[in-house]
């Protein structure tokens, strides 16, 4: 081989590995490309770890959320339950409010009635008493009077 023809391939080697120069800057492009890959891949890990733990908060938020409901939709069932209870009893009451209004108006019905027989009774008594007393002063009237015509009489005959 000539000298010229290995003077080209010098060249050439030369020309080939001068591509090659900025190997070492390629590597430590790569490496540092590497490493924040790296801090790339640990950022991902630990804010999946953090999706996953929200996730799970949300599905135990849920969980509470629909236990609450739960308590809420008895506790308005309760609440329910105790408003026609309530109601039931104020117009239970309302009914004994008037029964006990009617039971007051029927015995002062009652009463009235009865002083008023007590009354009657008792006029009729005292003008069948009266009659009588009326009858006893007629009749001692009458005696009084045929006494006095008796007397009268003798009185005439005595004297006259």
């Amino acid at each position: 081989m000539e000298l010229s023809d290995q003077i080209r391939q010098a060249d050439n080697l030369i020309a080939f590995l001068d591509r090659f120069k900025d190997i070492p800057e390629i590597l430590r492009t790569a490496q540092s490309i590497k490493g924040s890959m790296g801090d790339l891949l640990r950022d991902q890990a630990a804010e999946k770890v953090k999706l996953e733990e929200a996730k799970k908060a949300v599905a135990e938020t849920q969980e509470m959320l629909e236990k609450a409901k739960g308590a809420v939709n008895d506790q308005a069932i309760r609440l329910e339950s105790l408003n026609r209870k309530i109601a039931a009893s104020q117009s239970a009451h309302a009914l004994i409010l008037q029964a006990v209004q009617a039971d007051k108006d029927n015995q002062a019905a009652v009463v009235d009635q009865s002083v008023r027989q007590y009354r009657e009774a008792k006029a009729k008594e005292t003008d069948e008493y009266v009659a009588g007393l009326q009858a006893q002063i007629d009749a001692l009237t009458s005696k009084r009077d045929t006494l006095q015509t008796e007397i009268d009489s003798l009185l005439k005959r005595l004297g006259g």
